[in-house]
């Protein structure tokens, strides 16, 4: 998206919503009559304290909410435009929120803005708080992506989900029956036979879920990410990038001296020509010959806070197969230490 240079002294209330909301409205994915709708200069009546008025015994008032865009048509934020000239003051600030706390509205957030500066507050804390983000006209292309990641449909519907009623067991403190991976990291310290630089190498916990299986044990559901290319592409062929850990215990310990131990594995088929990765070398190459791997890990861990945290130790055993002859599998052993956020 581009923002070109505007002429703010000469603009209107009517040029900050044609020039600058409306093109960033559709930026971030909102169309009147969508999935994504944008509802544009909605009446709203009020019976008693808003829109500067102090006293309950005030007549009904009107106001009218310049945009509320609604993501999925049920999470829903507000935009109030004002003219360059015009302050972002306090009073400005209430009559917004009091748009965005409408009981026919009911939004999240609310976007005050005159074209020269944006702020973002949330609806929940009420007026007078400062704001989320606050930003001038310039400092937009910059900050594009918070924008996207906070007010468009998909990151709204993320942050603000359907309520689901839980009636499980919380898998341990401040946790549901179910609790999302959030993020995380895994950290090879040590492998035998030894490869130098593997103690360097990291690898990312993208997402995944935890929750009870049919046997009330502890189900971790996780998918990885590598840091090296090539590492990553093998990975997926061999399905090491999308693991499941299973564990007796029901609940999540928080106690070190008493850690939850979990443990998965894998095996399968991989033809020659695959395209995979040479540890010794950190360079990508093929499979030369047919081969059945085999994968295992254990995990021991306990929770602190909402990190569950602990250390692991991983074994890969290739096996090549050939008709006539038979070699000797090449087997790996990783330790290390890992870290999951869970929400």
């Amino acid at each position: 998206m581009e923002f070109p240079i505007q002429p703010f002294d000469a603009m209107t209330e009517a040029d900050v919503r044609e020039e600058i909301i409306a093109p960033l409205l559709r930026y971030l994915g909102y169309r009147r009559g969508t999935e994504h709708n944008i509802i544009r200069e909605q009446s709203l009546t009020y019976d008693r304290i808003q829109l500067g008025r102090r006293k309950a015994t005030d007549p009904l008032l009107r106001g009218r909410a310049d945009y509320i865009c609604e993501a999925g048509r049920k999470v829903r934020w507000v935009v109030e435009a004002k003219a360059p000239s015009a302050p972002l003051d306090a009073e400005t600030e209430a009559q917004a929120w009091s748009y965005a706390n409408h009981s026919e509205v009911k939004a999240v957030y609310f976007v005050l803005t005159n074209g020269r500066q944006f702020r973002l507050h949330e609806t929940s804390r009420g007026p007078g708080v400062p704001p989320l983000f606050d930003l001038t006209y310039e400092d937009l292309p910059d900050n594009l992506q918070a924008i996207v990641n906070t007010l468009g449909p998909e990151g709204l519907l993320r942050t603000f989900p359907d309520v689901v009623i839980d009636r499980g067991v919380p898998l341990g403190p401040g946790l549901g029956s179910i609790a999302r991976v959030s993020s995380g990291r895994m950290k090879v310290e040590r492998m035998e036979p030894a490869v130098a630089p593997v103690h360097e190498l990291v690898t990312t916990i993208i997402e995944g879920h935890v929750q009870r299986g049919p046997n009330g044990g502890i189900v971790v559901a996780y998918r990885t990410q590598a840091s090296i290319e090539s590492l990553q592409a093998f990975n997926a062929t061999v399905g090491l990038n999308a693991m499941l850990l299973l564990s007796h215990d029901k609940t999540i310990s928080t106690n070190e001296l008493q850690p939850n131990t979990l443990m998965g594995g894998r095996e399968c088929l991989v033809s020659r020509g695959t395209p995979t990765f040479d540890i010794n070398t950190w360079k990508a190459g093929e499979l030369p010959f047919d081969a059945r791997i085999r994968y295992s890990v254990e995990a021991s861990g306990c929770m602190t806070g909402l990190a569950f945290h602990g250390t692991f130790v991983s074994a890969m055993q290739m096996e090549f197969l050939f008709p006539d002859r038979e070699l000797p599998p090449l087997e790996f052993v990783a330790a290390g230490k890992f870290e999951i956020h869970l929400a």
